[in-house]
């Protein structure tokens, strides 16, 4: 490995604390967002007889609580969607990590990718994902156009609303997560990557 110069380490360790910064961020926000909807969730979930929507709610809500702190803590998830595995499986085998030049700061340091292609590989992952948010935003917004325009509920509203922005803030990550791959420093490729 070349010699680094003290400005690029402090540069390196800089991007790195803040990737990590915006992952505990990003977690802060989950617990707080779950301690705000655990009174609801007692009296709806907790109460109601069990169901296949009741399984899925209770996964999704407390496999983000372990999935997120792994992510901080530089081990990757074993799984992925079947459709993102090839793209996703290329990309591991240029992933690597290496010694943090400041360990008691950084406990490991994502290094440059062999090759552009790993970058470029990601950045598919990340399209098909973008790819697969706007479609299902598009089809939402289309059947809700369709079928519901003439419901005057306002819980309907709410859905569409909140279900729109919902997969317009997914686009958006994923479009940064493209932006940080192609055009960022090794350090800020998993920056948004929760």
């Amino acid at each position: 490995m070349a010699t680094l110069s003290p400005a690029a380490i402090f540069a390196s360790a800089t991007r790195q604390v803040i990737t990590k910064y915006v992952n505990v961020a990003n977690f802060v926000i989950l617990v707080v967002d779950y301690l705000a909807t655990l009174p609801s969730e007692i009296s709806l979930m907790w109460s109601s007889k069990w169901s296949a929507a009741k399984v899925l709610f209770f996964l999704t809500r407390y496999l983000a609580l372990i999935d997120v702190p792994t992510g901080i803590y530089c081990i990757p998830p074993k799984a992925v969607h079947v459709a993102e595995f090839v793209v996703f499986f290329k990309f591991l085998g240029g992933l690597e990590y290496g010694a943090s030049l400041l360990p008691t700061v950084i406990g490991c340091m994502p290094l440059p990718p062999k090759s552009k292609d790993a970058n470029t590989f990601l950045s598919i992952l990340f399209g098909l994902i973008l790819a697969n948010e706007l479609s299902v935003m598009i089809m939402t917004l289309i059947i809700g156009l369709i079928k519901y325009n003439d419901l005057r509920s306002p819980l309907v509203k709410i859905f569409y609303r909140d279900g729109f922005f919902y997969f317009l803030i997914l686009s958006a990550i994923s479009a940064g997560n493209i932006t940080a791959d192609l055009v960022g420093p090794p350090e800020y490729r998993f920056l948004i990557v929760l």
